[in-house]
């Protein structure tokens, strides 16, 4: 499962098929294939492995620089980020590695979110998190979904799934078991 939002985010390619995003083969023109990371934002399920600036709000600029933005729009990006997912100002310019699980998450999810991405795919976004941070979480994503954002969520969690999804896929080596709506 966590292989196939690595594929869709253009960090795989398969061995064989094709993957589309927005009706466009992602794998068409190798070339381009950076293009689809902006296309489609991938919050990973350790966000350690993808925060390494030396604050939060720096963190956060990372995707929209290499859009190749202006520096006000960098930064109007990222302050609307960090605010869409609950992150207060006084933890800006805080190491990144300072922050608690569930603050490094949704530092994940605004970077992503800073990209202004068509889709969100989220690899197992609470495995790592005590309960409490769970439900932030959770929540932060609940709130994306009511936008009306687009999100792939990779989870063993079912109740979690059916509380944040409009559909539910279930898979088993690959192979799809069950695809429905969640409610």
């Amino acid at each position: 499962k966590s292989t196939i939002s690595q594929m869709i985010n253009g960090l795989l390619k398969p061995n064989t098929g094709n993957v589309f995003v927005s009706g466009r083969n992602i794998w068409d023109n190798p070339k381009k294939i950076k293009e689809i990371r902006f296309i489609a934002g991938l919050v990973f399920q350790y966000p350690e492995h993808q925060l390494f600036e030396i604050d939060v709000f720096s963190d956060v600029c990372f995707g929209p620089k290499n859009l190749g933005l202006s520096k006000k729009e960098i930064e109007l990006r990222a302050y609307a980020a960090l605010k869409q997912v609950g992150l207060e100002d006084e933890y800006f310019y805080q190491s990144p590695f300072d922050l608690s699980g569930g603050q490094k998450q949704r530092l994940a999810i605004a970077r992503a979110l800073a990209l202004k991405p068509e889709l969100i795919l989220f690899d197992e976004p609470t495995s790592a998190l005590d309960p409490e941070m769970v439900n932030e979480v959770l929540e932060t994503i609940k709130e994306l979904a009511k936008s009306g954002l687009t999100m792939i969520v990779v989870t063993h969690e079912m109740n979690f799934a059916k509380a944040v999804a409009s559909r539910v896929v279930f898979l088993e080596r690959g192979l799809i078991l069950e695809d429905s709506p969640s409610k």
